[in-house]
This record gives C-alpha cells, structure tokens and sequence, in this order.
C-alpha cells in the first residue's frame, strides 16, 4: 500500500472522472432529454410491446453512453493536456461503443465462469475475442486522422482554478435549489476534508514515510 498514489495523475484523472459523471451527467441528460408530456395519450394505456421495449433500451443506452462519454471526456481534458500534452476529441465516439463491448467482456466473464472447470476452451476463446476487438477498436480510433490534438503544456494554477470555479459554481447552485444552509455545508466540507486528511496523515505515518515530503 502506497498512500503517495492518492496524488497519481491515474488516481487524480480517476477521482475526476466519477466526480464529473455523477455531477455533471444529469445536467446534460435534463438538457438533451426532453420531459415526457403532462398529459397521457391512449397509447399510454396500453402497456409497451417487446420492440418498443428494446428500442427504449437502446436509446436509453446510446443516449446515456453519449452523455457519459462528453461528460467524461470535457471534464478530463484539462488534466490530460496537464499530464500528457494531449486532447483527444475522438474519445467521445470511441466511448460509447467500447462501453458497450467492455460491459460485454464483464458479463460474459462471470456468465462462463461456471464453464472453466468443464470445458475451459470455450470461455476463454470468448473473452480472448472479445478483448481482441477492443483493442482493434482502440487501435482504429487511435489512427483516425485529427482525432488527437497535441498542444503545449498549461500552468498548474489554471487546471485547478477550473476545476474549483466549476464544482464550486455546481456546489452553490445545489445549495441554493436546495436551501441548505451554506456555513453547514461549508462547515460539513471542511470537516470531511480534516478527516481524511488525518486519516491519510496516519496511514502515511505507520507505513513508515512521513508526509511532509
């Protein structure tokens, strides 16, 4: 255990990511989804058939995985510009069809689970050709041509001052639709944020680092 690798640009772009899909992602979904209408039709008496319930799972899907994926992708593009000189537009397409195959991969790795004892061929040629087609996709979209933007290194002062106006501005928005008090709920960050920073301070401590440096 390494408590060093809270600050890793993979546990930093990690914390980012979520944080954004769970603030971020029902914003956009109220702005690209319009409300379903006050008043029911006929049609609404009825209950739906097979077809109309698969086509709402793939629109709720596609609609959803685009979201994340914009989501995902805008709020991470400062800090991968950060730490690695790059933007890449294209990860927006790419994430929603490898979403689809990795959570393919996921579920058919427990479904043929059972099957490793008894014929062992078979889960592994299906996970084998599944991993392979994603890395062939990642290899496609990696070589579509102006996918990828290479630009020169920003100041560390401007990544954080983004992130702090952005989620500060979402915080104060909540707070006011909610009308919560805001000294509790700066008061309640503030707390959180001492205790996990003494919780870090002394795991770092018995692991035998000090946290100064």
């Amino acid at each position: 255990y390494n408590p060093y690798e809270t600050f890793s640009a993979g546990a930093r772009l990690s914390f980012i990511a979520v944080l954004f899909i769970v603030v971020s992602t029902p914003i956009l979904l109220r702005l690209i989804c319009k409300p379903p209408p006050a008043e029911k039709t006929i049609s609404d008496l009825f209950p739906p058939t097979l077809i109309q319930r698969l086509w709402q799972a793939i629109k709720w899907y596609l609609v959803n995985g685009f979201a994340v994926s914009v989501v995902v992708c805008v709020g991470l593009s400062l800090l991968t510009l950060y730490y690695f000189n790059i933007i890449n537009p294209i990860a927006i397409i790419a994430n929603i069809i490898l979403s689809f195959l990795i959570t393919a991969l996921m579920f058919s790795g427990f479904i043929t689970l059972p099957f490793l004892w008894i014929i062992p061929d078979v889960p592994v040629a299906v996970l084998t050709g599944l991993t392979w087609y994603i890395y062939r996709i990642i290899e496609l979209f990696s070589n579509i041509p102006y996918g990828s933007f290479y630009l020169p290194d920003i100041p560390g002062w401007f990544v954080a001052l983004f992130y702090s106006l952005f989620f500060g501005g979402i915080l104060i928005t909540r707070i006011q639709q909610t009308r919560i008090n805001l000294f509790k709920c700066v008061t309640a960050v503030l707390g959180v944020l001492v205790v996990v920073t003494g919780i870090w301070v002394v795991v770092t401590l018995i692991s035998g680092r000090s946290p100064l440096y």
